[in-house]
């Protein structure tokens, strides 16, 4: 049987083994379930420990810079006593493979940057002369590494710390976000989350030295209580420009679809037409009857049109992973409504999109019905879309937002926001 202490040593002993830009909170349990049983009593302990693990990892690109200096100093001196013609030092492999990135060398697809393949098919993207981009395999699944690097002592470039390693569907968030942190970084940078990658990884802007960044990074904490922590990195101006430059490229390696986008479905077909041949019945997006039955809004929460019990209901909603078969399942966070509802938010969907645009400080802009309401807020910063059911309060009488409904950030509306349209043609087509 599982103790608080056998948890804990169990979990000290695996972090330091694991890829922390790849494991999450539930894979890193999973293993410790497979070695220990039942450890589900145990769920804070393990989330407090690992958040002591990633707050205190010692990032070692400050004792890799003093080694650099401490070798160029060494170079230098070396240099000054050796004879003018000193012996050629063969390029390692990765270094040649850098070398070439930086020169241009790789032909990249569609990029338009310094980019592409090189000669055992990984993908480099180069950022700056210690940064790359790269789309690696691991344990099966396709990668979008960010990373710097520095050079050891043999002349390889080795990676750092400082990056992130995304899955496909944070690299399809980052890609949708792009306008939202672009449009911020006009405006002379904005405070709070612009993107959110997963539940703890964001885009956020920042300033150093005069300049805006983008930073990409991993939080930890709880709730609404996340704190930075060293997982990720800053991009400068002109790394940031490449990036977006090559993001089509990039999908090409991942053979990644456009995210936000929906999964078509067919119209139905009206048999009842006096031709006997049948016609569509409804306007999709291109006009075919097709409409849209499944938007993704993140890696945790998408937007559908089901039949329950024989009633048609659109439903933004919340899912988290079942830990016994690994399938996404519908959560508590969330709200289903019916197609009358549906239509009042379709309506009401440029005003919403407005107050939005506007900053968020509107309140209540749409009634779905007498106990449910779209409202814009500010919430630390942050502009939310809440869809809720509300209840009187008994003593004075006011409606007030209860537990039944969802927020979505502004990078989830703008998923939602250009699908309206097509999910009203699903329903249609039900």
């Amino acid at each position: 049987m599982a103790t608080e202490q056998l948890v804990r040593h169990a979990l000290l002993t695996l972090l330091p083994t694991v890829d922390l830009d790849v494991e999450t909170e539930r894979t890193i349990c999973a293993k410790l379930e497979q070695k220990l049983g039942d450890i589900s009593a145990f769920e804070t302990l393990i989330e407090d420990e690992l958040n002591k693990f990633l707050e205190n990892c010692e990032d070692p690109e400050d004792d890799i810079q003093t080694q650099q200096e401490a070798r160029a100093c060494a170079e230098s001196i070396s240099q000054a006593k050796r004879p003018a013609q000193a012996p050629k030092v063969e390029s390692s492999p990765k270094r040649a493979k850098l070398d070439a990135a930086a020169s241009g060398n790789f032909t990249a697809p569609n990029s338009g940057g310094p980019g592409g393949a090189s000669a055992d098919g990984e993908y480099i993207l180069q950022l700056s002369k210690t940064r790359r981009v790269s789309v690696e395999t691991y344990q099966g699944k396709k990668l979008v590494s960010i990373r710097e690097f520095y050079e050891d002592q043999a002349g390889e470039l080795k990676p750092t710390r400082k990056g992130l390693s995304v899955t496909e569907s944070q690299w399809g968030e980052l890609k949708n976000g792009v306008e939202v942190v672009d449009a911020a970084i006009e405006q002379g940078g904005q405070k709070g989350f612009l993107v959110s990658l997963s539940a703890t990884r964001k885009v956020t802007i920042s300033e150093y030295g005069g300049k805006l960044m983008v930073d990409l990074r991993e939080y930890y904490g709880k709730g609404d209580d996340l704190k930075p922590g060293k997982k990720g990195i800053t991009l400068p101006p002109a790394q940031w420009e490449i990036l977006k430059a090559n993001m089509q490229a990039i999908d090409g390696e991942l053979g990644a679809p456009t995210r936000g986008g929906c999964d078509q479905v067919q119209a139905k077909v009206d048999n009842s037409s006096s031709t006997g041949a049948g016609t569509t019945t409804g306007k999709g997006p291109s006009g075919s009857g097709a409409g849209c039955r499944m938007v993704e809004l993140s890696d945790t929460r998408r937007a559908s049109v089901e039949n329950f019990k024989g009633k048609i209901l659109v439903s933004v909603r919340e899912y988290y992973q079942d830990k016994a078969s690994g399938e996404m399942k519908p959560g508590f966070k969330g709200l289903s409504m019916n197609t009358d509802q549906w239509k009042v938010l379709h309506d009401n969907a440029d005003t919403i999109n407005e107050a939005v645009q506007t900053g968020g400080q509107q309140g209540i802009v749409a009634k779905l019905s007498t106990t449910r309401f779209v409202d814009v807020h500010q919430f630390k910063s942050m502009t939310m879309v809440s869809l809720r059911e509300y209840y009187e309060d008994k003593n004075s009488g006011e409606m007030k937002p209860g537990k039944k409904g969802i927020n979505l950030t502004v990078d989830q509306w703008a998923k939602l926001y250009p699908n309206i349209g097509a999910l009203s043609e699903a329903v249609q087509n039900m």
